[in-house]
């Protein structure tokens, strides 16, 4: 897998090479990149996706989804940390809500430029598109939310090319 490969959201989460990411505050993205969207418990492959970021990083989990009770069990359940904002994604002031870290260089890794890769883009981090977790029982409203995040990222990745 190239960094360009990553960069365009064609793996998994759980198919990135996680042990290249190292001294980092590492902002992952709940919905969408770990689980499907509202999903209650981090299964399979994306289990071991926590460990092998916190064993080298400052990991953080960060949704958007407005059940904050079930960011702070996962968060626990997976031994990392968990950002309490009631900020939403990509407000940049959500850095004010994220414990000190002993690192200074920042990723974000998710599954929607609109929102995970603008958030990067303001607080200055390395964005890692994944492509997204999904169960095929999203409503159509966030079908056309996915359309359209999908269509600005290739826009925007095309632009980038040719300039």
């Amino acid at each position: 897998m190239t960094q360009s490969q990553a960069q365009q959201g064609v793996f998994h989460i759980w198919e990135l090479d996680l042990g290249a990411i190292e001294n980092n505050v590492v902002i992952v993205d709940l919905d969408g990149t770990l689980v499907a969207s509202g999903q209650g418990t981090i299964v399979g492959e994306a289990k071991g996706v926590l460990e092998t970021l916190r064993t080298r990083n400052d990991v953080f989990l960060f949704s958007n989804h407005v059940d904050r009770e079930r960011l702070a069990r996962l968060a626990e359940e997976h031994g990392v940390s968990h950002i309490s904002s009631l900020r939403r994604k990509p407000d940049p002031r959500i850095l004010h809500d994220i414990p000190s870290s002993r690192h200074t260089q920042r990723v974000v890794i998710g599954d929607r430029a609109m929102t995970d890769g603008l958030f990067a883009h303001l607080i200055g981090a390395r964005f890692i598109k994944v492509r997204r977790a999904k169960n095929g029982e999203e409503s159509i409203a966030l079908r056309v939310v996915y359309w359209v995040d999908d269509a600005v990222f290739f826009f925007v990745r095309a632009i980038k090319r040719f300039t």
